[in-house]
């Protein structure tokens, strides 16, 4: 579980924000966090 340099206040926020926000924007960040 690593934060990209790329949305480090993403990492911060709730899973379900993570999973639709990071997914859109970059979906190897979002899948890792829904994994």
């Amino acid at each position: 579980m690593k934060n990209n340099p790329r949305s480090p206040s993403i990492s911060k926020q709730s899973p379900i924000f993570k999973d639709k926000t990071t997914t859109a924007a970059v979906p190897p960040l979002g899948r890792t966090y829904t994994t």
